[in-house]
């Protein structure tokens, strides 16, 4: 496995996803709440999306979209 999926669940990968796809303007809350909102996750688990989504962000992940 590649990308967002390797070694999280699907949810902590949709979370990621998200958060990349989503600027922070438009989110209007802090990440984690506003993941808790979107997403049937726990606290660790947006904290994982948050540290994925940066992972991304900087080019250290692969996000499956390219």
């Amino acid at each position: 496995m590649t990308g967002l999926d390797h070694e999280h669940s699907e949810v902590i990968s949709l979370g990621a996803r998200r958060l990349v796809e989503v600027p922070a303007e438009q989110r209007g809350h802090a990440a984690v709440p506003w993941l808790k909102s979107q997403f049937p996750m726990t606290t660790a688990e947006a904290i994982e999306a948050i540290r994925l989504a940066n992972l991304v962000r900087s080019g250290g992940v692969d996000d499956g979209t390219s």
